[in-house]
C-alpha cells in the first residue's frame, strides 16, 4: 500500500470511530428520552386522578348561596307547616255544626 493509501484508511477509520461515538451518544440519549417519557406518562396519570378527584368535589361542594338559599326554604317550609298546625288546632277547637 501506498502512503496515500494509508492516509485514506486512517482517515476511514478515524470517521468510522466518529460515527460510532456519535452512534453511542444518540443511543444513550434516546435512553434518556425513553425514561422522560416514561416519568411524564405517570406523572400525567397521576395529574390525571387528581383531576378527576377535583371534579368529583366541585360537583358535591356546597357553595355559600346554595347553603343560604335552603337555609332560606327550609325555613319557610317550617314556618308553612306551623301555619297548618295552627289552622288545624283551631279547628279542633271549634265546636262542630
Amino acid at each position: 500500500m501506498t502512503e496515500e493509501e494509508d492516509k485514506i484508511i486512517k482517515r476511514f477509520e478515524a470517521r468510522v470511530r466518529h460515527l460510532i461515538l456519535l452512534y453511542h451518544k444518540q443511543q444513550e440519549e434516546v435512553i434518556a428520552l425513553q425514561n422522560q417519557v416514561q416519568l411524564l406518562t405517570s406523572e400525567l396519570a397521576e395529574l390525571d386522578i387528581k383531576y378527576k378527584h377535583l371534579k368529583d368535589a366541585k360537583r358535591i361542594e356546597v357553595k355559600s348561596t346554595d347553603l343560604t338559599d335552603t337555609k332560606r326554604r327550609l325555613s319557610k317550609l317550617v314556618r308553612e307547616v306551623d301555619q297548618c298546625i295552627t289552622m288545624l288546632s283551631h279547628e279542633a277547637e271549634m265546636p262542630q255544626i
